[in-house]
């Protein structure tokens, strides 16, 4: 939609009754590739804190202003911030053994906004919003916890284990979550699989830094799937920690966990799971953490 949030609104839309909203590349007037951008949608007697039924909210920036909005409503279910880099889907589709591949063309898709997911660059405006990441956590845990169930944040917000361990203590229905994690990664995502046993996909985002060639990245990455696939990424996964999870990402490579195997060492058995890596593309099929972190409508 693109309109006003004049009085005239009200009357074709009850706000009351939204149950979902998307609001993409709109936040940011400093932002050369913003297309719309109107502060009557910002607050006002029709703001977001009117949207009473609201269960689902999709942004790509979250404003300063925002978190005082979370703060007044209640009953999230469904919370995506999605990251403002170079989405998944433009670094291409990955080959058959699940290694991802490069696109010719993805660097200057991802400048330009060119192809079939279009793209908002960097900005100073976005990078500012680190400064209120503590304040927005607070405000999605301490009004939406009881009902949330998936929460996807920026890859640019790292947060320590005691934080996210304190996070998913709030949030009782949790069942999907995507973070950047500071410090050993998996030591954290252990500890937050056994406070709530009931997340069943997970992500460990990545910010892509402005200066990081995309092509290099998913060269790094395909390089090293296999290895982490054989020798790591098994083995880690048949911790008991891991025993309801089904689908993990680490940067942007998208695993699958499957049934437990033993298989003999010497004298000792070894347990590992089996995993595999899954294409971009069969990942946003399987989560919602994975298949709506894009700019797509």
């Amino acid at each position: 939609m693109y309109t006003r949030n004049d009085p005239h609104v009200s009357l074709i839309i009850d706000l009351s009754k939204v149950e979902s909203v998307t609001l993409f590349n709109c936040m940011n007037p400093g932002d050369p590739s913003t297309v719309f951008y109107d502060d009557t949608w910002r607050g006002g007697p029709n703001g977001l804190a009117k949207l009473k039924a609201l269960k689902k909210l999709r942004l790509d920036v979250v404003p300063e202003d925002m978190p005082p909005l979370i703060a007044e409503m209640s009953g999230l279910e469904e919370f995506y911030l999605v990251s403002r880099h170079p989405t998944n889907s433009e670094l291409n589709s990955s080959s058959t053994d699940g290694s991802p591949t490069a696109n010719a063309n993805s660097e200057t898709s991802a400048r330009t906004g060119e192809g079939s997911t279009p793209t908002t660059p960097l900005t100073p405006y976005h990078l500012s919003s680190v400064a209120i990441a503590s304040d927005f956590l607070a405000a999605i845990s301490g009004n939406h916890g009881s009902s949330l169930k998936i929460l996807l944040l920026s890859d640019e917000w790292r947060f320590s284990k005691d934080v996210l361990i304190n996070l998913v203590k709030s949030c009782p229905n949790m069942q999907q979550l995507g973070v950047a994690v500071e410090g050993a990664q998996f030591d954290t995502v252990r500890a937050l699989l056994l406070h709530r046993p009931s997340i069943w996909a997970f992500r460990i985002l990545e910010a892509f830094g402005p200066r990081l060639h995309i092509r290099d990245r998913t060269q790094q990455l395909g390089e090293t799937s296999h290895h982490m696939k054989s020798d790591i990424m098994d083995r880690e996964f048949a911790k008991a920690e891991y025993k309801y999870l089904r689908y993990f990402g680490l940067a942007d490579m998208p695993f699958e966990i499957g049934r437990m195997i033993k298989e003999c060492s010497g004298d000792s058995p070894v347990e590992r799971r089996a995993v595999k890596i899954l294409t971009w593309e069969e990942a946003k099929t399987k989560a919602e953490i994975f298949g709506l972190d894009s700019m797509e409508l």
